[in-house]
């Protein structure tokens, strides 16, 4: 390709020491328009969050206890497996026709107790982001209509992931245990979404706005133009 393409400036005929082709002086380093212009970053700080995820999470001990009696003679303990894993041998034809091992080899019966009440555990668990504000971990006050009385394990965490311009992004993580003195009285809501700015008990709307232009600016209120058809 020698001699197809040739420098700019020989092709313009620019002779000059001090000026190029195609090369402006306007972004000189101590020239430069952005300098001395800024931009606010604050914002709404209901409009901060860039994730919010939080989940309610619920489990029940119904309150039965299995008891079990002592043998009265040498019992072989139960056990998952169908066959020996070596040697192999013609027996494994056989017992892999039964998967897993579930027949018991003992007789003995147990006992099961139930509780006069349940116990509830209800886990608060989730995660978020946020820009420029840090991270309030939530918490259950009530729940189901009852005291939500906090238990082991409570943990949280919050961290710095980002920088923005000098704006840090927070995020964090939770996951908060609770007990209750009494049964759930009613339902429970599952939590709010801060970034998706809608409640979890929200009533849905009777109808859904469609999508719609916003206003042309430069447009100019004028009757519409007609045509005349003529013929020959």
């Amino acid at each position: 390709m020698a001699g197809v393409f040739v420098n700019e400036n020989v092709a313009r005929g620019v002779t000059g020491a001090n000026v190029k082709a195609g090369i402006s002086n306007v972004d000189n380093a101590a020239q430069q328009p952005e300098q001395q212009i800024s931009l606010p970053w604050a914002l709404n700080p209901a409009f901060s969050w860039l994730d919010y995820h939080n989940d309610l999470e619920v489990r029940l001990n119904p309150g039965t206890i299995l008891s079990k009696p002592l043998p009265q003679h040498t019992t072989t303990p139960d056990t998952l497996a169908s066959v020996s894993i070596s040697p192999l041998d013609d027996t494994v034809a056989e017992a892999s026709k039964l998967g897993i091992n579930l027949t018991s080899q003992n007789s003995y019966e147990d006992t099961v107790f139930q509780m006069a009440t349940p116990t509830f555990y209800f886990i608060l668990s989730g995660r978020a982001m946020r820009m420029g504000y840090k991270i309030p971990i939530p918490g259950l006050v009530t729940v189901a209509g009852v005291k939500a009385i906090p238990t082991s394990p409570q943990v949280a965490s919050q961290s710095t992931i980002g920088n923005v311009g000098g704006v840090p992004i927070y995020a964090a993580q939770w996951e908060l245990w609770y007990l209750i003195e009494l049964p759930p009285k009613r339902e429970q809501a599952p939590p709010p979404n801060f970034a998706l700015h809608i409640a979890g008990d929200q009533v849905p709307p009777d109808s859904i706005q469609v999508p719609f232009s916003p206003t042309d600016t430069n447009a100019v209120i004028a009757m519409p133009t007609t045509s005349t058809l003529q013929t020959r």
